[in-house]
C-alpha cells in the first residue's frame, strides 16, 4: 500500500489531503482537513504576508507534518497560490517552509490552478456532462475554466477572491444594502463582464473552494464538517442569493454560531457569497454543483499517475 498527500497553501486555508492506493480496490482518503491561517489578511497593506499571517501558517504546518509522520505519507506534494503570487515576501516564505519541513513548495500560476481544479472537480460526481464549467473561489483569486471533457476551452485566473472582497468593501460584519451594491461593483472591476464574453453559456456548473463548501454544508444544516456529504450538493441561484443575503444581515458573531462546522470563516462567506452570485449572473446559470475535489486533489491526480480516480473512496478525516 502506498500513501500520498497534498498541501495546498491558500490566502485563507491551508489543506491537506492524504490518500491510500490499495490494489486492486483504487485509492481511499484518509484525510481531507482545512485549517484556518488567514496568511493573506492585511498582506495588502505594504503587499507583504505580515508576521502574524506567517505564525499561524507555520503552527498549520507543524500540525501537517505530526499528521504526515502519523500516517507514514512517504509522497508528498506542496503548492501554494495567490498569495505567494503577488506578496513581496511570498517566495521568501515558499523557501523557508522548504527549508524548515523538507518540502519543495511550488508557487502555481493562475492558470495552471484553474486547470489541475478543472482535472479534479468532476472525479466522484454523477452524470457530469462532458461540457462543463469550474468555478473556484479561493481567498486572494477566482479561477474560471471551462471545457469539454479534458479539453479546456477557456480558462483565467482573476485576482479578487473572499479575503481580498471583504477587507476591500468592509464585509466581515454586517452589511447593508448599500455595502452590498458597492461590493458588486467593485466585483465588475476585476471581473467586468468583457471578460466573461467567450466563456459559453448553458453548460453545467460546478463549484469547489472553501465559499462552495461552507454554503453546501450550510444548506445540509450539518453542524461537523464532512467533505463527502457535501459533493454533488446543488445549491440554486434563488437560494444562493437568499442566502447571501441573510448571511450579509448577521453580525460576525451570528455568522460564527450559523457556520459551527467553521467558524473562522465568518468574516469572508458573504464576499465569496456575492463572488458566486456574481458569476451564476454573468454566465446565466440555474445554479452550481458543489465539488469538494479542488486544487488538492487536481496536484495529486496530476503529479502521481497512478492513483485511480474512478475508485476513490471517502473513510474519514480529521
Amino acid at each position: 500500500m502506498s500513501r500520498y498527500a497534498s498541501i495546498d497553501i491558500g490566502s485563507n486555508s491551508t489543506l491537506l489531503l492524504i490518500v491510500e492506493r490499495k490494489r486492486p480496490a483504487g485509492v481511499r482518503v484518509l484525510v481531507d482537513t482545512k485549517l484556518s491561517t488567514k496568511l493573506s489578511y492585511g498582506s495588502a497593506v505594504g503587499n507583504a504576508i505580515t508576521e502574524a499571517g506567517i505564525e499561524r501558517q507555520f503552527a498549520a504546518l507543524d500540525r501537517i507534518q505530526d499528521l504526515l509522520a502519523n500516517y507514514h505519507v512517504a509522497q508528498i506534494v506542496v503548492c501554494a497560490t495567490q498569495v505567494f503570487r503577488v506578496a513581496d515576501n511570498g517566495p521568501e516564505l515558499a523557501a523557508e517552509i522548504a527549508r524548515r519541513y523538507g518540502w519543495k513548495v511550488e508557487i502555481i500560476d493562475g492558470r495552471r490552478e484553474a486547470e489541475l481544479s478543472y482535472r479534479a472537480a468532476a472525479t466522484g460526481l454523477i452524470r457530469v456532462p462532458q461540457e462543463r464549467i469550474v468555478f473556484d473561489v479561493g481567498g486572494g483569486s477566482t479561477e474560471i475554466v471551462s471545457g469539454c471533457k479534458d479539453r479546456i476551452d477557456f480558462v483565467h485566473s482573476f485576482p479578487i477572491g473572499a479575503v481580498k472582497l471583504a477587507e476591500a468593501c468592509a464585509l466581515t460584519d454586517r452589511v447593508s444594502a448599500g455595502m452590498m451594491k458597492a461590493a458588486m461593483s467593485h466585483l465588475g472591476t476585476f471581473l467586468p463582464a468583457d471578460s466573461l464574453a467567450t466563456v459559453p453559456r448553458e453548460r453545467y456548473v460546478i463549484a469547489v473552494g472553501g465559499t462552495a463548501a461552507t454554503l453546501a454544508a450550510l444548506k445540509l444544516g450539518r453542524q461537523v464538517f464532512d467533505p463527502a456529504l457535501i459533493h454533488g450538493v446543488i445549491l440554486s441561484r434563488e437560494w444562493l442569493e437568499k442566502t447571501t443575503a441573510d448571511l450579509s444581515e448577521m453580525t460576525t458573531p451570528e455568522r460564527s454560531a450559523r457556520l459551527a462546522f467553521d467558524p473562522d470563516r465568518a468574516e469572508i462567506i458573504v464576499a465569496g457569497g456575492l463572488i458566486l452570485n456574481y458569476l451564476v449572473e454573468m454566465l446565466q446559470c440555474t445554479g452550481v454543483t458543489v465539488s469538494n475535489r479542488g486544487l488538492r486533489w487536481g496536484v495529486l491526480l496530476d503529479r502521481y499517475s497512478e492513483l485511480a480516480t474512478s475508485m476513490i473512496k471517502h473513510e474519514g478525516s480529521v
